[in-house]
This record gives structure tokens, C-alpha cells and sequence, in this order.
């Protein structure tokens, strides 16, 4: 393929597909035809050419085609021409929206230098430039500086808003047409929630007001599963104010959203309860319960099988009298169905008497106020919904409050309606001639009904790309593009990707073009974008990687796929040693790569915390970008625990606790010692005091800096790697305090009051809680998916595009979904799965937009990591976005659930991720699978606590190892303990030098691929092979390693690194393995098939115990290659000490001679010939990767069961043979040295022909005994 094929394609011939999008306000967008639909291709827009024309313009602007360029271009053109901006152009008449006001800011910059660039070039004094050149022969007009100078004179005060900006404006100097107050407050959306949580509270308590029943319902469903004969002394969770506003949350964005189920309104519900109630009372006979309960078994703790059963009868009936509202719990209990889960039915006697028992009339009175009850349920949560909104706009008048969502559903209804809207309509026109709308795709069916009414009439532009649509969480909705798009009067698009190299824009391309519907909606699809002509070199030299680079997922050593949790913690160390790397050998344009120059994208906050450990670990300046609110950091917390020792001098807890943050720096052992030193801590109270007077004479802000200056505050963070982000977020509090302070002439109580309910309150912009950079330049930037929208990168790293949270395809009660009769908000009708299938899909279509944003970030390189990643039972990989595009478009057409099902049935189909990749560009051009680079061997961990102890200050755990000590039960495995670390890292089957991938052509099963598919499609032929020499043993393991190449897509010569006969090759390893001195001088191919088990599992109970304890035994009895050297590298493992269970899995167990062995199979890949598979090397491999380590726990493991089977016939030494290690590559080494090691007992150990064999030391093994298991 030739380069001119690659990177000169013509988005033009590229064919267009053209669905039948939904209308507005939350439409579900019209379902697919079997058949997708093709149209002609959309012209390109040119700003110089297209025609100013009254009507709806759309412009789809893929990420990287110049839109902030294409719209500077059209302003310069319309100041030119005069015709709709007025003979001395006036900016005032243009309006811009776009949606940030960062944004207006840039687009008001943009504007301005190009009518500088442009007047410099109708005078004569500088050449036209890639931006003026189209729009030549305006500029040579006699009067174009004039009208360029008018515009310029103007610039400052041209039209250019955020949407809230434009509808506060119009709302201001309209309102008495809008309805709208002079004086009104302004508040932040997100902020809102306080208002939400305050009106969450008057509405439950208006609804429950005065009605015991009520109450009693909402009570009980407060504590679903609780004891039906619990008081309503506490509200954990279900139907409490908290818990409720979700549902409000969740609703607020689509005020014509449907609630089902919904058939009784709240009064009409309580009174199907009390009717329901009466007619218990009517039949209930607590007597006739107990002896129609007779002779049933109960499940243990069920409600009626014990000592309470008789007062729960009795509260039955008090409920059905009205004596009780609360027993309520009571008679759902006695619900015929409550009744046969909590009973016994194993046997027909059992069941025979469940099923007359529920013929009980009491019993079947309970079943109706059962389906009453869930019944008030569902209409209380409905009333709640709809008096929380009356209550919240209650609130927001009282207090003469307006929030951002309020200005556009004043604009829009005052537009709408016919008393004033036409007035108003008229008023927008006549001020504002043309209108741009940026970043369309952002907009809800609100913000698009404004601007098609305000402008009717008037050239109107709407400019986005709904393949960036993922603000859903903001109230943007897509299918107001879509809507727009339909009505549109004329529709073009930008085609020319102008940030990214030629082969960065083609690998992309591939990526998104093979499914037919890549975003799944038809109405909006993947068009082909061509590269800049000056973007068709890379300027980036770092050896041959290409410009898009896929790693395979990390894996277990013997090559299965990771869960999330572990994925989380394997990929920021690669990420890391990757940027370092790149830091220290590659250069970029000439210059060396720098910090400035990487991003990485991540889904979330906590994600966003492991890359930034990462990076300081190996001291990289890093920053995590626009992620948190400051209220929320840690500084913050620490603030309010000195401010509170401030005010309470006197308190010791107060005191003790301040003294215990990192800003004031106390270790634990400096607290105890006050106990000693009464008068130190009498000093300090009395600094407090002093504080405090400072506090109420100069304000909070005087306070905290002289904290700062008398405790050193600031020299101790800097010491921390993470320091420059404390002082940033410390300085950052200490400001907001002041402008809060200072703003409401705030007592230091009244201060402190809204320090502790900090989240709750509203501030008047979003910039004031927003974390600040803590450098602007020299730093890798962390940011989120969400947040990279609209910036760009020299190289990016999306290392989590496997990752989903559960939403993404469990089912979710509630469930907010799109149906074709509007959105709909279900909180378990009969509808609910298929309404979850709606959203699911729903959510599967914003997750590709979002891919598509991550992807298109960069301008010279893109790293993915990719592969098989699971989650307990459940694979994220095929159910996610990157899983579709790459393999899940080959599922048939129909509608879009079922459509989404089966291309989610195609993508688990697959087995080997890195096989679909190297599809995409067989020749590896664009793109490549690449093994990454192994991290950093040091414990740089240990070296940052020790750094930070020196500097004086508290080591403090990150969150998640905090979440760990707090909770230390688990299971243990070799992988959870050497997770995170260097060697377990490098699991994969290649070396991750770079040294490594520049190494001779390698030769036989040398070639063979690496990485995580390949490595488990070796463990599964090996795990159903036959071992005999016989022609039926050969013929069926050549079908075997058959099935297995094709199952992992490596049967095709081209998935190797060179050209290879695969199947030879595996059968000809196969014989090597039944061959090799696996068990001393045994060999499989003479073992019976009873003394093989493969895939050995084992699980035994585990005493808290950590990787530091584990090396003191093999510092005092281990014997080399796992002795003091060792025991060293053992101890700089996790600190983090777990207990519960330790699981392992051995992938061969065998008896030989009355010995059992442990055969493990290894397919790294240590070199490209036999010669790397030294003794020297297997010793070095088992040490580097923590092999060591796996081998004595596996052995620990079979040592623990065969004495629990064979009990005083056991014993170590005469029953332990001891275990190997398979290298499968290096079986055909020659070399045959010996290790030389003696066992005790006289055993020798031995690595030959790439097997490395070792036997424990009996104290070893009962030394790990008695440390790793509690009964031992």
C-alpha cells in the first residue's frame, strides 16, 4: 500500500450515510433500518465562497478541521462584505455562542488578531496567510482597511456570549416582556444541589406531613430488608429526603419526562392502602395465622420462625386496626410470597404446607396491602419529583435566586409564548444580524428552540460535531443536533483534519470506518477526513513506533486477563516508564520531548490520582487538570480542622486533631508525648487564643497566613512529591474562605458553619471551586475524557478505554431512557428491561463519541492500551465503546437495541484483541501492537515516605490504600501481592526494553507472537494435550493446536513476527514439553494420565500478613537463587498487609515415583535464539518477576493439601518433589549446567533445556505455614 493511498485520500468521494434523526426535546432518535441508508456526500464548507443566506446553516466540523478558523474566516468575510453587518461594519450586530467563557475569550482573541492580520494585509504590509489568502480579492478593495479599523474599533464589544450570557442579557434588557426581576442573583448550575437538597427536605416532610400512614410507608422503604419490627428510629437510606433528590437529579434536565410506572396519583394511592387495611382488619385473626403457620420449617432468620414471631402477628393486627401505622413491615411479612421465601420447601411435606398456609384470608389481606404499599411507593417518589421542583422554585424567589438552567427556560418560554414572544423574537433580530452558534453539538432542545425562533429569518449557523457529543451529564443532548440537522435549510462540513499528522488522521480513519454504524445513530456518521498537506511527516523521532500505538492489557503471568482493579493498578507504572522514556531519548521538532508536550486521558478523578502517583514516583512534573473542587481536597479538610482548634482552643480533640493534619505536621508519637508535657500543651492553646483574636480582628485569611509563616507549613508540603498541588490547593482555600468571609460579613461561627456544610453551598461561579494548575508549563497534563474535549496534545496516552463503570450494561433501577413516545423514567414497571436495553444503547452511543474525543487529541502520537479486562464475572473489553468499533459492526442490522446486544454477542467472540488490531494495518504503517516498556525496578514508593519522613512531615496514605487498611479482608494471590511492581508488570511475554525490540531476526517458536493472547493460547494447547507417543496422541494434539491458533487468530503466518509455519512449531513444542526432564529425571510422556491434574486450583485461609514478613522467612531459610538478595526485594513489595483467603493456580500437578511435582508453564520470551535461556537468565527472570516468590506459594499451597489428605502419612521431604518452571521458548536450549544448589535432604535443584526446577526448604515451607495460615 502505497503512501499517496494512505495519506491523499479525498473526503469528498468518501460515501456519506444520511438516517431520519429525532426531532427535539429528548426524542429517542428514529431506530435504524435493516438495511443502513446511503447519501450523497455533504459539500465542504468555505468561508470565503458559501453564500451569507437568511435560514439555518449547519456545519459538522470533525475534531482537528480548523472550526474556531473556519469562524474567524466568516467574521473577516462578513466585516468585508458589508451587507449584513452595515456599511461601517458593527460587531455589536454579530452574535457568537459557544458554551464556555474560556471559550469566548479565545474566539474574541482569535477574532480580533484576525482583523489585525488581515488590515496588515490590505495595507500592503504583510503578505496573505493561510487564513486571508482565500478572501484576497475583498482585502484589495479600496475600503477594506476602512471597514477592517471600524470592526477592530468594535472587537471588544462585539457580540460574543456564552449561551447563559446571551439569555441573561436578552432576559435583562427584556424584562418585562420575559418576566424577569431586576435584582436577581445568579447562581452556579452545579451548585443548585443545595438548593435541591433544602427543597428535597420540605417536600418530604409536606407529603408526609400529618399522615401516620404515609410516613410509615416512606419509613419502611426506608430500610429495605431491615427487621419488619424495627422502629423508625433512623433513615439510612431508600425513600429519605438524600436518597430521594437522585431521583430529581436524574429527571431535572427533561421537564417533559414521563415517570412510570404511574396509574394512582398520592391521595388516590394512600386510599387504596387504607381500603386495603380495612379488609385486613375485616379478616385477620392472629390465632388463625399462628395455626395456619403451624408445621412450616423456616429459613434461619426468617421473620416468623422465631421467639418474635407471635409479637409480629400481633403488630399485624394493630396495623390493620390503624393502632399502628409502623407494622406495616409487619404485614408485608405475612404476604403469601414473604411467606414462601422464608420458608423451607425442600421437600413436598414442606411445600404442601407453605402453599396452605398462604390460602389464609389474613395472609392473602396482607398480599393486597403489600401491592398497596409498593404502589404508594411509586406515587410518592412521582410527588416527590414534581414538589421538589415547586419547592425549589419556591426557594429560589424567596431568595431573589436565578440558576444559569433558569435564564434559558425563561428565554424559551417567554419566546414561546404568543402574548410576548413575537415582540421579543423581533427585539433579538433587530439587534443581532447573523448568529453563530459554536459547539452545537452541546446544546439541549431548549437552546435550540431559542435560536431557531430568535433568528428565523436571519442567517443562522450552527457549527459542531455530534461525534464530540458527551456533556450528556450537563443536560446537552444530541438529539437537538439531530433535530437540527433534519430541519436545516443547507448542511456542510470541514474535511480537512489540519492538527495531526498524516499517518495519526489515517489510523484514525481506520479505526472508525470499518463498522457501518460507527456512532450508531444514522444520523450522524463517520466521514473519511483528509490530512493537512503540511502535516505529512511527523516531526516526532523515537525509533519506529508508529503514530498510533496499541498495548495489549497487562495479564497474569500465565497470560489471563486482569480484572479492573488490577488493571488499575499495572497500567499507571507502564504509562509512567513510557513518559520517561520519552523524556530522556525522544526529540520533537528538533528539541527533546518535554513534559509540556504528553496528556493523559483519563475516565475519572480517581484514575487521574494513580497516573499522578505514578509520575511522582519517578519525580516527573505532572498536573491533573480542571479535575476536582477545591471544597473537596484534602487541604480543604485539614483547613477546617485547624480553624476549628482555632475557635476552640480549649477542646483537646480539637487541638490533637489540628496538630495531626500534614499542615501542622505532628507525628503520633509527637501528640502522646504532650501526656508528659502538660505545659508544651498549654502553649499551644494559648497560641490559639492568640489565633483567634487575629481571626475576628483581621479575618480568616490573616489566620491562615500567619499559620503558614509560624509552623513552616509551606516548606513542609513542597517536600512531598505531590507538594506544589498542597500549597496550590492551600492557597486556593484560603482565598475562598476570604471571598466568602468578606462577602457575607461572616462571623469566624458563621464561617465555620458553612466550612462544615461546604458542599451544600452555593457559590456564584464555577472558577471559584474549580482546582487551579499548580504550574501552567513543564508538566504533563492528567486530565479526564470529559475534559479534553476541545484541546490537543503532542502525544496523548488513553490507557483506560477498556474501562466501564457497572451502569454501562447492568440493569438500573431507576432507569432514564429515550422511547419513541419521549424520555421516560423507570422505577420498575413491567417496561423496566426494555427500557434499560434503550438506555444501555443510549449510553453505548455517547461512549463511542467519547473514544472518538480521546482519540483525536493528539498531534503526533496516540498510546492505547487494550485488550481483555474483566470484572468479576463480567468482560468491560467487548462491552465497551473501543470493543464495538473494532469488532462488534459485524452484528446484522435492526433496531438499535437488538442491534447493540448482538454487536455485543460479535465482540465477546473475541479472543485475541492484538489480532483484530494488526488487521487494521497489516503492514504496521499507522499503527502497531508494541509491547511496552518495564517499569522502573526501584522502590520509589519507600524512597518518596523516606524523603517525606526527613523533610519533618507525616507520610499519608493515597485514598485507596487508606481504603485498604481499612479494610484488609481479601483474597491474596502472587499477582495482588507483586501488582504495581516492577517484575509482575513485565508479565507480558516481551522483554519491554527498547534494547529488546531492536534485537536479530529471531528464528522457530522464537517468532512465535507474544503478549497476552498468545501466551494463553500456549497455556490452553498445553492444558489439552496428550502426552503419549502414540499416532492417535499426535493426531489429536495437532487438532488441538489447530483449534487453539485459530481460535487466538494465530494461525495466519502474518500474526508473528516473521513469516511462520505456527502449527509445526507449536507441535514440534508440544513434543519438546512431553520430553523434558520435568520432575527430576521424569518426564510426562511416561507418566499416567491419573498422577496429571491440570489447571491444579487451590484457596487457603490467610493470617494478615505482608510482603515485609514474607521476606524475613526467606532471609533466615531461603536458599539461592532465593536467599538474602531476594528477601531484600520481597520486602520493598506492597506494604499493605491483607488477610482472608490466598488463592492460587498451578497449571500442572503430578505424581512421580510417589512425588508430587508443580509444573508451571512460562512463554516469555527472553531473547530470538536458544542462547538467552541460560541458567544465569531463568535465575534472574524467576527473581526479576517475582517467579520466586509464585513458586513457593504454589508449593506452600499443595504442601498445605496433601497433609490435610494424607495426614501423619505426609511428610515433606519424602513426599515433595519439588516444581518447575517451563520456559517454553528455551526448550531446545543446550544448556544443561546445574544451578549446584543443594535442598535439604539432599535434593538437588537444577535449570536444564529452559526448565528451571527448585524444591523449597522444609523450614522454608513451615516457616510460610505458620506465618500465611491462621490454623497451621
Amino acid at each position: 500500500m502505497s503512501q499517496g493511498f494512505l495519506f491523499d485520500d479525498d473526503p469528498s468521494d468518501a460515501p456519506v450515510r444520511l438516517g431520519e434523526p429525532a426531532g427535539g426535546d429528548g426524542a429517542a432518535s428514529a431506530p435504524p433500518d435493516d438495511v443502513p441508508r446511503r447519501a450523497e456526500a455533504v459539500p465542504p464548507f468555505e468561508y470565503w465562497a458559501t453564500p451569507v443566506e437568511p435560514g439555518r446553516t449547519l456545519v459538522e466540523a470533525s475534531a482537528g478541521t480548523g472550526k474556531t478558523f473556519a469562524i474567524a474566516g466568516l467574521v473577516l468575510r462578513l466585516v468585508l462584505e458589508g451587507e449584513w453587518l452595515g456599511e461601517a461594519p458593527d460587531l455589536r450586530r454579530l452574535l457568537v455562542v459557544t458554551f464556555t467563557k474560556a471559550a469566548t475569550e479565545e474566539l474574541r482573541t482569535r477574532i480580533r488578531a484576525a482583523l489585525r492580520a488581515a488590515l496588515a494585509v490590505a495595507r500592503g504590509h504583510a503578505e496573505p496567510d493561510d487564513l486571508t489568502r482565500p478572501l484576497e480579492p475583498l482585502l484589495t478593495r479600496p475600503d477594506a482597511p476602512g471597514r477592517l479599523l471600524a470592526a477592530l474599533d468594535r472587537v471588544d464589544e462585539a457580540g460574543i456570549f456564552t449561551i447563559h450570557g446571551f439569555c441573561k442579557r436578552v432576559l435583562q434588557q427584556a424584562a418585562f416582556e420575559s418576566g424577569t426581576p431586576f435584582d436577581m442573583e445568579f447562581v452556579e448550575d452545579a451548585d443548585s444541589d443545595a438548593l435541591r437538597t433544602r427543597a428535597a427536605a420540605d417536600a418530604w416532610a409536606r407529603l408526609v406531613h400529618g399522615d401516620p400512614l404515609l410516613t410509615a410507608t416512606a419509613l419502611h422503604f426506608s430500610r429495605p430488608g431491615k427487621d419488619p419490627l424495627a422502629t423508625k428510629t433512623a433513615l439510612p437510606a431508600g425513600r429519605t429526603p438524600d436518597a430521594l433528590k437522585k431521583y430529581h437529579a436524574d429527571t431535572a434536565d427533561f421537564p417533559s419526562v414521563r415517570i412510570v410506572p404511574g396509574s394512582l396519583g398520592l391521595g388516590d394511592a394512600v386510599e387504596r392502602l387504607r381500603t386495603a387495611q380495612a379488609a385486613l382488619a375485616a379478616v385477620w385473626d392472629a390465632d388463625a395465622a399462628r395455626d395456619a403457620l403451624d408445621g412450616i420449617d423456616w429459613n434461619k432468620a426468617a421473620p416468623l420462625g422465631g421467639s418474635d414471631a407471635d409479637r409480629l402477628l400481633a403488630s399485624v393486627g394493630a396495623f390493620a386496626r390503624g393502632d399502628d401505622p409502623d407494622g406495616l413491615g409487619a404485614a408485608l411479612a405475612c404476604a403469601p410470597d414473604a411467606i414462601g421465601a422464608a420458608a423451607t420447601t425442600r421437600s413436598t411435606a414442606q411445600k404442601e404446607a407453605v402453599a396452605e398456609a398462604k390460602q389464609y384470608a389474613g395472609f392473602q389481606a396482607c398480599a393486597e396491602v403489600a401491592e398497596a404499599a409498593n404502589a404508594l411507593d411509586l406515587a410518592f417518589v412521582r410527588a416527590f419529583v414534581l414538589e421538589v421542583d415547586e419547592r425549589i422554585r419556591a426557594i429560589k424567589e424567596r431568595r431573589g435566586q436565578l440558576t444559569f438552567a433558569d435564564l434559558i427556560t425563561r428565554l424559551h418560554d417567554a419566546l414561546a409564548d404568543p402574548a410576548t414572544g413575537p415582540t421579543l423574537a423581533q427585539g433579538i433580530r433587530g439587534q443581532f444580524s447573523v448568529a453563530l452558534i459554536d459547539e452545537f453539538q452541546d446544546t439541549d432542545p431548549l437552546q435550540y428552540a431559542i435560536f431557531r425562533t430568535a433568528f428565523e429569518g436571519r442567517p443562522l449557523y450552527f457549527v459542531g460535531d455530534p461525534k464530540q457529543a458527551i456533556y450528556a451529564f450537563r443536560g446537552a443532548d444530541v438529539h437537538a443536533y439531530l433535530g437540527a440537522q433534519r430541519e436545516a435549510d443547507r448542511r456542510f462540513t470541514l474535511g480537512t483534519n489540519w492538527r495531526s499528522t498524516a499517518g495519526l488522521v489515517e489510523a484514525v480513519n481506520r479505526v472508525f470506518e470499518g463498522p457501518e454504524r460507527a456512532f450508531l445513530f444514522d444520523g450522524i456518521p463517520f466521514r473519511r477526513v483528509a490530512s493537512s498537506p503540511a502535516k505529512k511527516e511527523s516531526t516526532l523521532v523515537d525509533g519506529d513506533l508508529p503514530p498510533f500505538v496499541w498495548w495489549e492489557t497487562p495479564t497474569t503471568d500465565k497470560g489471563k486477563a486482569l480484572g479492573k482493579g488490577a488493571l488499575n493498578e499495572a497500567i499507571p507504572p507502564l504509562v509512567a516508564a513510557e513518559i520517561a522514556r520519552l523524556l530522556g531519548s525522544a526529540r520533537l521538532g528538533g528539541r527533546p520531548v518535554r513534559e509540556a508536550d504528553i496528556a493523559v486521558l483519563v475516565p475519572t478523578r480517581y484514575e487521574a490520582a494513580d497516573v499522578l502517583a505514578a509520575l511522582q514516583r519517578l519525580r516527573i512534573p505532572a498536573v491533573v487538570s480542571r479535575a476536582n473542587d477545591v471544597r473537596e481536597s484534602v487541604v480543604m479538610a485539614e483547613v477546617e480542622f485547624v480553624l476549628r482548634a482555632v475557635l476552640r482552643p480549649d477542646d483537646e480533640r480539637a487541638r490533637r486533631a489540628a496538630l495531626a493534619t500534614e499542615l501542622w505536621g505532628w507525628t503520633a508519637h509527637d501528640i502522646a508525648a504532650l501526656d508528659a508535657d502538660p505545659d508544651r500543651e498549654a502553649r499551644i492553646a494559648a497560641g490559639l487564643r492568640d489565633a483567634q483574636r487575629l481571626w475576628r480582628r483581621s479575618g480568616v485569611l490573616g489566620v491562615l497566613v500567619a499559620f503558614q509563616e509560624r509552623e513552616g507549613v509551606l516548606e513542609r508540603l513542597l517536600a512531598r512529591p505531590d507538594g506544589e498541588r498542597r500549597v496550590t490547593d492551600l492557597r486556593h482555600a484560603a482565598e475562598l474562605l476570604h471571598e466568602v468571609e468578606t462577602a457575607g460579613a461572616k462571623s469566624p461561627e458563621d464561617l465555620m458553619h458553612w466550612l462544615r456544610n461546604r458542599a451544600d453551598q452555593a457559590l456564584p461561579s464555577r472558577e471559584m471551586k474549580e482546582l487551579r494548575l499548580e504550574r501552567d508549563a513543564d508538566a504533563v497534563t492528567i486530565t479526564t475524557h470529559h475534559n479534553s474535549k476541545g484541546l490537543e496534545y503532542e502525544i496523548v496516552f488513553a490507557p483506560y478505554l477498556w474501562s466501564l463503570s457497572e451502569r454501562d450494561y447492568k440493569l438500573q433501577t431507576p432507569a432514564l431512557a429515550r422511547t419513541p413516545d419521549g424520555v421516560v423514567y423507570d422505577l420498575g414497571s413491567d417496561d423496566l428491561v426494555a427500557h434499560d436495553k434503550l438506555r444501555q444503547a443510549d449510553a453505548l452511543a455517547e461512549a463511542v463519541r467519547k473514544a472518538y474525543v480521546v482519540l483525536t487529541r493528539a498531534r503526533e502520537r496516540c498510546y492505547v492500551v487494550w485488550g481483555e479486562a474483566g470484572y468479576g464475572q463480567w468482560r468491560l473489553d467487548h462491552r465497551s465503546a473501543l470493543g464495538y468499533l473494532l469488532a462488534g459492526h459485524a452484528a446484522p442490522a435492526g433496531d438499535l437495541v437488538s442491534y447493540v446486544d448482538a454487536a455485543r454477542a460479535e465482540a465477546a467472540n473475541v479472543r485475541d484483541w492484538a489480532a483484530v488490531v494488526r488487521d487494521l494495518d497489516p503492514e504496521g504503517r499507522v499503527m502497531r501492537v508494541v509491547e511496552p516498556p518495564t517499569p522502573a525496578s526501584t522502590d520509589a514508593r519507600t524512597e518518596a515516605a523516606d524523603e517525606i519522613a526527613s523533610a519533618g512531615g507525616a507520610a499519608v496514605l493515597p485514598d485507596h490504600a487508606r481504603d485498604r487498611i481499612g479494610s484488609p479482608w481479601t483474597r491474596a494471590s502472587f499477582t495482588a501481592w507483586t501488582s504495581g511492581h516492577a517484575g509482575a508488570l513485565a508479565a507480558s511475554d516481551e522483554p519491554g526494553t527498547a534494547e529488546a525490540r531492536t534485537e536479530a531476526e529471531p528464528v522457530g517458536i522464537h517468532a512465535f507472537a507474544a503478549g497476552a493472547g498468545p501466551g494463553t493460547c500456549l497455556h490452553e494447547i498445553l492444558q489439552h494435550a496428550h502426552w503419549g507417543d502414540d499416532q492417535r496422541a499426535q493426531e489429536a494434539n495437532r487438532e488441538t493446536v489447530a483449534k487453539h491458533l485459530r481460535q487466538h487468530g494465530l494461525d495466519r503466518p502474518r500474526a508473528h513476527r516473521i513469516r511462520l509455519d505456527a502449527a509445526a512449531e507449536v507441535e514440534a513444542l508440544v513434543e519438546r514439553v512431553a520430553t523434558a526432564p520435568l520432575f527430576g529425571a521424569g518426564r510426562l510422556r511416561t507418566c499416567e494420565a491419573d498422577d496429571l491434574v491440570a489447571e491444579w486450583d487451590f484457596t487457603v485461609p490467610l493470617a494478615p500478613v505482608a510482603p515485609a514478613h514474607l521476606a524475613a522467612a526467606f532471609r533466615e531459610h531461603g536458599q539461592e537463587p532465593f536467599a538474602a538478595a531476594y528477601a531484600d526485594d520481597l520486602a520493598r513489595l506492597s506494604a499493605d498487609a491483607v488477610d482472608g483467603y490466598l488463592t492460587g493456580s498451578a497449571d500442572l500437578v503430578a505424581r512421580v515415583d510417589g512425588r508430587w511435582w508443580i509444573v508451571d508453564w512460562k512463554s516469555n520470551r527472553l531473547g530470538t535464539d536458544a542462547s538467552a535461556y541460560t541458567s544465569e537468565a531463568l535465575a534472574v527472570t524467576m527473581r526479576e518477576h517475582h517467579y520466586g516468590l509464585q513458586l513457593h506459594l504454589y508449593t506452600l499451597g499443595l504442601h498445605r493439601f496433601l497433609r490435610s489428605r494424607l495426614g501423619a502419612a505426609y511428610a515433606y521431604d519424602d513426599l515433595m518433589g519439588g516444581a518447575t518452571y517451563a520456559f517454553l521458548r528455551g526448550l531446545s536450549a543446550p544448556d544443561s549446567a546445574r544451578l549446584g544448589a543443594e535442598a535439604e535432604g539432599g535434593d538437588e535443584v537444577e535449570s536444564t533445556a529452559g526448565l528451571f526446577t527448585h524444591r523449597p526448604s522444609a523450614a522454608l515451607i513451615d516457616a510460610l505455614d505458620r506465618l500465611l495460615l491462621p490454623d497451621a
